[in-house]
């Protein structure tokens, strides 16, 4: 049963700053192609996904894949972290919706961080304080208005397979810098 991306949305994720509803991508039938100058949150994008499905980052500056809990600090928006204040938390969050014949998904992987000093570094994570949440599965019937979370583990498995089976993931999610003819 294929699956159709609708929208993806980040919340404080690198340069997306603000909140989920003003960081929303709405998808449209058919393929997608993400197209922006350099710098213009492409990598970051691209990196939404490999978090929902890998809990991974692509690091732009060594080029390799690294767990998202040895990165929080780095994935948190700049701005963001320069306006909280001491003990404030931010909250980094990414949200997949998805849709097959029958029902709507969300998925919802997200942590906060909090500042630690008045003169915290951007990058030291010794300076700040990270409080990673569960991830937040939920879907509702296409005919319906309401989403209902799902606990199960391995129902959230069985649903993140649906959008993309893991054994042609590396074929259907890919990064280029140009194309060539």
């Amino acid at each position: 049963m294929a699956s159709i991306i609708n929208k993806i949305s980040f919340q404080n994720f690198f340069n997306y700053y603000g909140p989920l509803e003003e960081n929303t991508y709405e998808f449209s039938k058919g393929v997608n192609i993400v197209v922006a100058d350099n710098g213009g949150g492409k990598s970051k994008f691209f990196n939404g996904f490999l978090w929902i499905f890998y809990d991974e980052i692509l690091d732009s500056d060594t080029k390799t894949r690294k767990n998202i809990k040895n990165q929080a600090v780095k994935i948190c928006s700049d701005k963001a972290k320069n306006e909280a204040a001491v003990n404030d938390l931010i909250e980094i969050n990414v949200a997949l919706e998805f849709s097959d014949i029958r029902f709507t998904y969300r998925i919802c992987k997200g942590f906060r961080i909090k500042k630690s000093r008045s003169d915290a570094s951007l990058t030291d994570s010794s300076d700040w304080q990270v409080f990673f949440n569960n991830i937040e599965v939920s879907k509702r019937d296409i005919q319906l208005l309401e989403f209902h979370e799902v606990y199960d583990e391995d129902e959230h498995k069985r649903i993140l397979n649906k959008l993309i089976q893991s054994n042609l993931r590396e074929y259907s999610l890919f990064k280029e810098r140009k194309l060539t003819s």
